[in-house]
């Protein structure tokens, strides 16, 4: 039987160090640049990250100060752009890198903070935006050995299929994941 803190220190270290996720496009789920040979992946890190961990903390005491001033006056009331605003806050902090990003015409645009909110607080990327929170929200795409091949979670039988396999050839991890390499 695997020890459980063993096991859960794997998942930890790669929650902090961060996986590949590739972008799918959004109605075709698709690899997106695939048919180019440029497959465009975001490595993200988890929820349980202790970077996220500190920043989730310094949102939820901002979003409570926020809150104790809104008896105050008017302007400290909590709307859902500040609750928007907050979640963008945390995916930004989730990107360490990505490749393949081209973005208004320049190809492969560096990673940076400033260019995540950027490309995540367009509206026309909200697909993207609810693809990485999605992705990071879920402990299984940090499970397991990176070098498997990803199956989507938007597939329902291929992601069924790969997690019997799994079991069946005794594997102990999940890696099946929402793209992730």
């Amino acid at each position: 039987m695997a020890d459980l803190l063993q096991e859960t220190q794997v998942y930890l270290d790669r929650v902090n160090e961060g996986v590949w996720m590739t972008v799918l496009h959004p109605a075709t789920r698709s690899p997106w640049g695939e048919a180019e040979g440029r497959v465009a992946c975001i490595r993200l890190l988890g929820l349980d990250s202790d970077i996220l961990k500190k920043v989730q903390r310094d949102l939820e005491n901002r979003t409570l100060m926020q809150m104790q001033k809104g008896g105050q006056k008017s302007g400290g009331a909590i709307t859902s752009a500040h609750m928007r605003e907050r979640q963008l806050d945390l995916i930004v902090a989730a990107t360490v890198d990505w490749k393949n990003i081209d973005w208004q015409g320049t190809a492969d645009v560096p990673c940076s903070p400033m260019k995540a909110r950027e490309i995540y607080s367009n509206p026309k990327m909200d697909w993207l935006r609810r693809d990485v929170d999605n992705f990071i929200a879920s402990p299984i795409n940090f499970g397991g050995d990176e070098t498997e091949e990803a199956v989507s979670l938007d597939d329902g039988v291929a992601y069924l299929e790969s997690i019997e396999k799994k079991l069946s050839t005794g594997a102990s991890g999940d890696s099946a994941s929402s793209g992730a390499q």
